[in-house]
């Protein structure tokens, strides 16, 4: 105030002058513009409002006293540099700090898991903890319902399956497939040097319907060959047979075991055609998601990824291991059902 007073200014004038120059002042009136009848707000700025302060430009600004006379800003005001925060959060009713950025040509995992590593390498401070938020804290928010979803995919697929074929042991055989199937899923995503994330999980659901159709296709076809085979003996011997009856074992050990292998070979053999075309079709038309490129590919090509690796592998194992699962799985039963008919003939005579 004392050097203000000394050129013949004071702090109000100061003040306002310095509030005009390096802000700008809202005026408490209004314009009219007489042709077209709107009113405007009146703001008094100055042209170096939007300029970098620094002694320079505190030499070059004048101030104007109530003499007229013209007076260096630098002469009764100094720039003095600190560091400080424009504000102070709390979270929790703790001092918080948020540091944000936009990541683009990387998933949000791989930052995240770069930061985890930076972190543990080089700990903050006692007193000092981390908590991931924006997109990243929304994804580990969304694991848990969309591991319920996969949960409850296989629950009711499995459940649809047992009810079709009213057993348990065959709709497990199936269901088999879907394990199996993270080895075609891990390597694709290797492969193309994605991660796990939202969208390649959401691939595995979508995944769990289509893994079955094979499996269901060439079980079915097997089971109808087996039935086919066994009323066919049944009739051959003259037996009188009921819808429902279980014939299962009635021809004998060997014998059926002979035609188990038979049937699973031509049915095998029958259904490899439809089964290969329903795969490809469905690989082949992801294959464009899965290469996709451009603005936002890393984000949607892991599920087109993730169907074709998981899709290849369990098109292989329906071809090759489920023949496999499916006579051990027979295997038993004829064994069992064939011992409780050579005793029951046993009883008779």
């Amino acid at each position: 105030n004392e050097s203000l007073s000394a050129v013949g200014l004071t702090a109000y004038e100061g003040s306002m002058t310095t509030a005009i120059l390096f802000n700008g002042v809202d005026i408490p009136s209004v314009y009219t513009d007489d042709a077209t009848g709107k009113r405007y707000d009146i703001k008094l700025e100055s042209d170096v409002t939007d300029e970098r302060l620094d002694e320079d430009m505190f030499s070059r600004i004048k101030l104007i006293t109530s003499t007229g006379t013209g007076v260096p800003l630098d002469s009764v005001a100094s720039i003095t540099q600190e560091r400080s925060l424009s504000q102070i959060n709390h979270t929790n009713r703790s001092v918080s700090m948020t540091v944000s950025a936009q990541v683009t040509g990387e998933s949000v995992t791989g930052v995240e898991q770069r930061m985890a590593a930076y972190l543990e390498e080089h700990p903050l401070a006692e007193g000092i903890e981390t908590e991931t938020g924006g997109l990243g804290s929304l994804v580990e928010e969304s694991i848990g319902p969309v591991m319920q979803a996969l949960a409850i995919a296989l629950f009711l697929v499995f459940a649809i399956i047992v009810i079709i074929y009213e057993r348990f042991d065959q709709p497990f055989l199936i269901m088999l497939l879907c394990p199996f199937c993270i080895i075609g899923v891990t390597l694709s995503l290797v492969l193309f040097g994605s991660t796990v994330n939202m969208i390649s999980i959401m691939g595995v659901i979508t995944l769990v319907g289509m893994l079955v159709n094979n499996g269901i296709i060439l079980v079915d076809s097997i089971n109808q060959l087996m039935q086919r085979s066994r009323l066919d003996y049944v009739m051959s011997i003259g037996m009188k047979y009921d819808i429902g009856d279980n014939v299962t074992g009635l021809m004998g050990y060997t014998e059926e075991m002979a035609v188990l292998k038979e049937n699973i070979t031509t049915a095998s053999t029958s259904r490899l055609r439809p089964i290969l075309m329903s795969a490809l079709t469905t690989i082949l038309g992801v294959v464009p998601l899965a290469f996709g490129g451009g603005e936002g590919s890393e984000i949607y090509a892991p599920l087109g990824q993730v169907i074709m690796g998981g899709l290849a592998t369990s098109t292989f194992l329906t071809l090759f291991l489920m023949p496999v699962f499916y006579f051990i799985l027979e295997r038993h039963k004829i064994k069992k059902a064939s011992k409780a008919h050579e005793n029951k003939k046993e009883e008779i005579e």
